[in-house]
């Protein structure tokens, strides 16, 4: 008869790689281990870390001579791994982040310029708007320097 308490010890080790085989799966499905190879590598590794490690262990080889140093040896691997994922989750932020930049500097740019140009204009082809379109192009040159540059780094 197996303990209470060794149960839970065996519930808590084997179900979040259970768990970690379903993300797994999730993301071969998915097909989103393209776009996150690290981390999919990294997933499929800690299952495989998980089987190398349990195997060691319920096979009561002596722990000191075996479990050890296949622990150490796995987290050096799996702490590289980890900051890989770190470096990839980076990349993908600032990746969509750049996309978001340049759709901001286009819609900066384009809306002054369209809105200097219709001032222009108004001002040439009316007479009573001559002044408002002075006061609007006075108004817009300033911004547009000093959004200019911001956009632009």
């Amino acid at each position: 008869m197996i303990h209470w308490y060794k149960f839970v010890l065996l519930y808590l080790w084997i179900a979040p790689h259970v768990l970690l085989a379903g993300v797994a799966f999730l993301l071969g499905k998915r097909r989103l281990h393209l776009k996150y190879p690290v981390f999919f590598g990294y997933v499929c590794y800690e299952i495989v870390e998980f089987f190398l490690l349990f195997l060691v262990s319920q096979r009561n080889l002596n722990l000191r001579l075996y479990y050890a140093p296949i622990y150490l040896g796995t987290l050096v691997i799996s702490t590289a791994l980890r900051f890989g994922i770190i470096q990839e989750i980076f990349n993908n932020i600032f990746r969509e982040q750049e996309q978001s930049e340049t759709l901001a500097r286009g819609s900066l740019t384009y809306p002054g310029a369209q809105s200097h140009r219709t001032t222009v204009h108004r001002g040439y082809f009316s007479r009573t708007a001559t002044a408002q379109s002075a006061l609007s192009v006075r108004a817009i040159r300033p911004l547009r320097r000093i959004a200019g540059p911001l956009w632009r780094a």
